[in-house]
């Protein structure tokens, strides 16, 4: 629940690696989408959002040591992606 919001978000994921050992080539991907809840302090709901994060990063071993101390740079790609409009609350008579 976030704190400022009277919300509650449920984000099921699924998550997928691969790291060469060899090479010390990482691919990664993450894919999850986001439920709300209605905020009942302010009749308001918002839309859900769909997640996907990307990454391509080589490892490169720290003063010659191991590939499990090492400095990883490669590109991060984060992408949201609205699933639908906001949802407005309901007329009241």
């Amino acid at each position: 629940m976030k704190m400022k919001q009277n919300e509650w978000i449920d984000e099921p994921g699924i998550n997928a690696s691969w790291l060469s050992s060899k090479l010390g080539l990482e691919l990664s991907a993450f894919v999850a989408l986001d439920f709300r809840t209605r905020d009942e302090a302010t009749d308001y709901q918002s839309g859900d959002v769909l997640h996907l994060d990307a990454t391509v990063a080589q490892h490169l071993p720290l003063l010659g040591r191991s590939l499990t101390d090492t400095f990883n740079l490669g590109p991060l790609e984060l992408k949201e992606v609205k699933m639908n409009g906001k949802i407005v609350p309901a007329q009241r008579s």
